[in-house]
């Protein structure tokens, strides 16, 4: 019962740590990604071990409680620090602003020398197979979740259920599964090359 008061008081304070994580992404040119970066926070909090959940519940000061505390921290901490998880794992490539880039000698590749949507559109093709291939075996709201977020590119705060650590891992058991599929049809196709090589040779 105490973890179910927990969820709950997560679900009604939700809202204002979005306000506050809307906030910090603002003032660091992260705008629009506050919803994933408390969905990170969020994770965290909940792979906790449950007595330091309650703990951190059952903890008030005034009118808050130590997890609110520790949630505004977590956004703070993660807008703001280079070292931190978010930050860490969606980094841009660092640039070198003293290179001259006009001194450089890079290849003119034609766009009609690349298919573009060609490339887009066998990898959608390959998924939606392996989509096809998986979906009897999976929990049709796991799929439902790869295919809100992977194909209609909807942010996790949108999802219908509030625990984005449900979500992300009804997503990440079919983006797995969809990795592995992939995979091995890759390999398989190496296999083929290579047998036709052999055999060419």
């Amino acid at each position: 019962m105490a973890l179910e008061e927990v969820r709950k008081y997560i679900e009604r304070r939700y809202e204002r740590w979005l306000d506050y994580s809307k906030y910090h992404c603002g003032s660091q040119w992260m705008a629009g990604e506050e919803g994933d970066l408390l969905n990170e926070v969020m994770i965290s909090l909940l792979e906790k071990p449950e007595e330091k959940l309650l703990e951190l519940y059952n903890k008030k000061h005034k009118q808050y409680r130590e997890l609110d505390y520790f949630v505004l921290r977590m956004i703070k901490m993660n807008a703001t620090s280079d070292t931190a998880p978010y930050r860490h794992k969606n980094k841009p490539a660092p640039i070198d602003r003293n290179v001259d880039y006009s001194s450089l000698e890079i290849e003119d590749i034609e766009d009609d020398q690349y298919d573009h949507s060609g490339e887009i559109l066998e990898k959608t093709r390959l998924i939606r197979e392996a989509i096809e291939d998986i979906e009897e075996q999976s929990d049709p709201l796991d799929v439902e979740a790869f295919f809100f977020k992977y194909f209609d590119g909807e942010k996790s705060t949108a999802w219908r259920e509030c625990n984005a650590k449900k979500f992300y891992e009804r997503y990440c058991r079919v983006a797995n599964k969809v990795k592995v599929y992939i995979k091995n049809i890759e390999t398989r196709r190496l296999k083929i090359k290579s047998i036709w090589y052999n055999f060419a040779v």
